[in-house]
């Protein structure tokens, strides 16, 4: 997960960002993604969606993305 959020915060050049990560897993992603976030990186966000909250897919995910973001611009 570090590489991918290093590599965002590379091509934003400088910008201030928020990188939010929407997850249905029930994997490790969150921990991973928490990890990510607390190494002092700009921010780093997770909704992690419970089983019950999974609706729509990818989707759906995308959705919920673009619902939670703080910004006026989303890629």
């Amino acid at each position: 997960m570090e590489p991918l959020v290093d590599r965002v915060i590379a091509a934003a050049r400088g910008q201030r960002i928020e990188i939010l990560f929407v997850d249905d897993s029930d994997d490790g992603t969150p921990g991973e993604v928490l990890a990510a976030a607390r190494v002092g990186r700009p921010s780093v966000r997770l909704i992690h969606r419970e089983p019950g909250e999974r609706r729509g897919g990818l989707g759906g995910a995308v959705v919920e993305g673009l619902r939670q973001a703080r910004s006026s611009w989303a890629v």
